[in-house]
């Protein structure tokens, strides 16, 4: 079993993985999402009004229900790569010294703790700003 993980690369077996994962709950939650805010009943058709409905629902969409879990599942793969370094300085799994992923593992969490900062930024602002200008849709 070990000579397959070596044989295909670590890296590219993780990857999978975490790709399978994220594709099987974005599918799972795009499924469940109301996006398109009209066209359901023939004789109502959709105006260029639904337009900007359909953005809003689309970006908290993407928001919460994409980014967050995402985000998480970063912070979460990081903090394994970690602990399976066994920290900085010290020797990975079987005694081999890893400093690839603690520093791999740092990487990861900070990119998605900037990456949720930035996207809920942007919800802040948006959200703001439709305020001031008097639409309410949360």
């Amino acid at each position: 079993m070990t000579q397959f993980f070596t044989h295909l690369g670590m890296k590219k077996v993780f990857l999978t993985f975490l790709l399978s994962l994220a594709l099987l709950l974005l599918i799972s939650a795009t499924a469940k999402a109301e996006l398109v805010p009209c066209g359901r009943n023939p004789l109502v058709p959709c105006q260029l009004s639904d337009l900007k409905e359909l953005a809003l629902r689309v970006f908290k969409f993407i928001v919460f229900t994409v980014a967050t879990p995402l985000a998480g599942l970063v912070v979460l793969i990081g903090g394994i790569l970690i602990m399976v370094s066994g920290g900085p300085g010290s020797a990975g799994p079987g005694g081999i010294p890893s400093p690839n992923l603690y520093s791999t593992g740092r990487r990861m969490i900070w990119g998605a703790i900037l990456g949720i900062f930035l996207i809920f930024s942007s919800w802040l602002i948006i959200t703001s700003v439709l305020k001031a200008l008097g639409y309410k849709w949360f």
